[in-house]
């Protein structure tokens, strides 16, 4: 049987409940119809309340049990499929009722959280942070499934618009211990305090997902991680937690391409950035966006999504509200599309241009307003894919511990925030050879 990232189609399925025997057997039979090569489940709720008996969690689901998932993992192994288990990381249901003082309390921001949905979220500095690993390993060993694909994988709230977390008391205490700083109220980019906060929320984030993905090697090296990068267009900068830097983890970094087939290159190329060890994919939906769940049965704009995403390197996976089987038609051309081409990902980029993804502009200069930054990182792409011309994202670390030689060209586009060190290598850059093309506001804050 395939690993799931050695997989050329991967259709995502959930549930609120444990998976009945006629569910599993129609699963099996779609996905033999279609040629899909890895499935997603769930081993948790949409809202992360446990839909088996574990130890780690409190209030399971009321028909909680193994021997449900452990059919659905057996039925699609013996046709070789691997299953993964979706799971929303910064949503608990169980736990939030259990330990109310463990939820997430977001700081104030533009958009107001939706009170019945905010209940769900719980704070990494919690307790739950230290079970979020646990847990995992429960998923991997104990229900059996080949991996995670961690959606939600933010520090906020995503109903509405990802309010950023947090500042309960265990947040508090820990940003008073790391920096000496008391924790800001509010969005306030005139504070000290607040840029300092924007910056540790990073560091929290990346060490939840660091010590996710170091417990499930532990115990199943051969399992596969995936982390939803939410850090995308549009209007998605800071607030998410999600850094834009090389992280280097031994997983897959996905994203989604919210309906819209043509970014999955420069998404593809932005997850590479990343340098995570088992690839880059982004999700894709088979459906009709304006009417919600609707069944959609445009085979185009699949197979567009399918190709987009393998020319740049990484795989579409997939989500539908009908059944695979009722898919089956669109699942089929997408992995015609995609198990020819599946052979020749890997390798080594012959480089040209460097598009800089720069974190800090987008952070301290574009503020709230992301898309000044993120429309000029996918303009500069289009404009390179539109001539013909290779090119490949970096971030700021990577200017400042990388041997730059290899671009012939770097696009800064209108870097603003440069650091003296992002300077210093710039400046060597050039005057060995490099050609750098700037906006006229680049370099004026550090």
């Amino acid at each position: 049987m395939k690993k799931y990232e050695e997989c050329a189609t991967r259709l995502e399925n959930r549930g609120d409940a444990p998976p009945t025997k006629e569910y599993v057997d129609a699963l099996v039979e779609g996905i033999l119809k279609s040629g899909v090569e890895a499935s997603w489940h769930s081993g948790v709720s949409p809202l992360g309340r446990a839909l088996f008996p574990s130890k780690v969690y409190p209030n399971c689901h009321p028909k909680a049990n193994f021997e449900s998932f452990h059919y659905l993992i057996e039925e699609l192994h013996k046709v070789g499929r691997p299953v993964i288990s979706w799971y929303p990381l910064n949503m608990a249901a169980g736990v939030a009722e259990a330990h109310p003082d463990w939820r997430m309390q977001f700081v104030d921001f533009d958009y107001k959280p939706d009170p019945e949905a905010t209940v769900n979220y719980v704070c990494f500095n919690s307790p739950y942070g230290k079970l979020l690993p646990k847990f995992a390993i429960e998923l991997v060993k104990d229900v059996g499934f080949d991996g995670i694909w961690f959606d939600g994988a933010t520090f906020s709230n995503h109903h509405t618009n990802f309010q950023p977390g947090c500042k309960c008391d265990f947040c508090r205490k820990r940003f008073k211990k790391d920096t000496g700083l008391d924790l800001p109220e509010r969005v306030d980019y005139e504070s000290h305090n607040f840029r300092i906060w924007v910056n540790w929320r990073y560091e929290v984030l990346m060490d939840v997902w660091k010590r996710i993905v170091e417990a499930v090697e532990v115990v199943k090296p051969e399992a596969t991680v995936c982390f939803n990068n939410y850090r995308r267009r549009p209007l998605k900068p800071w607030n998410t937690a999600i850094p834009m830097r090389k992280i280097k983890l031994n997983a897959i970094m996905s994203s989604e391409l919210d309906a819209f087939p043509f970014q999955a290159d420069i998404q593809m190329k932005i997850n590479q950035a990343y340098g995570f060890k088992k690839g880059v994919e982004s999700w894709w939906p088979l459906h009709n966006y304006g009417n919600a769940w609707a069944p959609c049965p445009d085979k185009l704009t699949a197979v567009q999504a399918v190709l987009g995403c393998i020319s740049a390197g990484g795989i579409a996976s997939c989500g539908t509200g009908e059944t695979a089987k009722q898919a089956a038609l669109v699942l089929k051309e997408m992995e015609n599309a995609a198990a020819p081409r599946f052979p020749y990902l890997g390798g080594r980029t012959i480089e040209y241009a460097a598009i800089v993804a720069s974190q800090q502009t987008m952070d301290f200069w574009a503020k709230n307003n992301a898309n000044k930054v993120w429309d000029e990182i996918h303009g500069a792409n289009e404009i390179l894919l539109h001539s013909h011309l290779q090119s490949s994202v970096i971030f700021e670390d990577h200017l400042e511990k990388e041997n730059l030689s290899k671009y012939p060209i770097i696009i800064l586009g209108n870097m603003v925030c440069i650091s003296k060190k992002q300077a210093k290598g710039l400046k060597e850059y050039v005057e060995a050879g490099g050609v750098l093309f700037a906006c006229d506001q680049v370099g004026e804050l550090d």
